[in-house]
């Protein structure tokens, strides 16, 4: 017959284990960052611009397509991770295949479409990285979502006119795409130790004080 003591430490362990493969939520700080920025003008009136973060030659399963960025959406975010949109798997596959690719975006105006992108090579386009990264991608790590945040939103309507017709709209972006691993996991051994110097020190009260516990009341 199992001991108190080795029963809670058994429920303790499998709490711990099970919560770790449930899945924790990002880092506060992300593993790595790609800072995003463009603008230009084009002969339509439009209200919001789509941001798709794509690597160059897979521009038909790109990050983040079906969101509508407005001037009102400053500061605000949207998180992808598995199952969350079509090209998640492959944009992941070619974030940590070890090879320098060509990551960047492309930014779609809307209602009325026409804009411009940018992709350039892994190797350059981090803003922030691991120290101990390869120099070219994240391979080795395990990710767990990417972010997307709005820093800067300009869309001016006519703007400029250069063709003084009324037709015509300004825009300028700048943006953060923030890619997050799990965290460090709590080693099993010291959580274990820790629970059974817990549940010692409890038994040696009891022993103490053998007439002390919860009280329950009932109605």
């Amino acid at each position: 017959m199992k001991t108190p003591t080795v029963i809670l430490i058994s429920l303790l362990v499998t709490s711990v284990l099970h919560a770790q493969q449930a899945g924790a939520p990002p880092n506060s700080e992300p593993l790595a960052t790609i800072h995003l920025a463009g603008g230009g003008g084009i002969a339509s009136v439009n209200t919001g611009v789509a941001l798709r973060i794509i690597y160059y030659g897979f521009q038909n399963s790109p990050l983040f397509a079906n969101v509508v960025w407005t001037p009102d959406m400053l500061g605000q975010s949207f998180f992808d991770t598995a199952g969350s949109e079509a090209g998640y798997d492959n944009f992941l596959s070619l974030l940590t295949d070890g090879t320098n690719e060509r990551v960047g975006h492309i930014c779609r105006l809307s209602p009325y479409g026409g804009g411009n992108g940018f992709a350039g090579w892994e190797t350059t386009s981090f803003t922030t990285h691991p120290s101990d990264w390869n120099g070219i991608d994240l391979q080795g790590y395990s990710i767990t979502g990417v972010e997307l945040t709005l820093n800067q939103l300009s869309i001016v309507s006519p703007g400029s006119d250069p063709n003084g017709n009324g037709n015509w709209t300004d825009y300028s972006f700048d943006a953060t795409l923030k890619i997050y691993t799990l965290p460090e996991p709590v080693g099993l051994f010291p959580v274990a130790i820790a629970c059974f110097c817990g549940v010692r020190s409890w038994q040696a009260s009891q022993r103490r004080h053998p007439g002390r516990g919860s009280k329950l009341q009932a109605n």
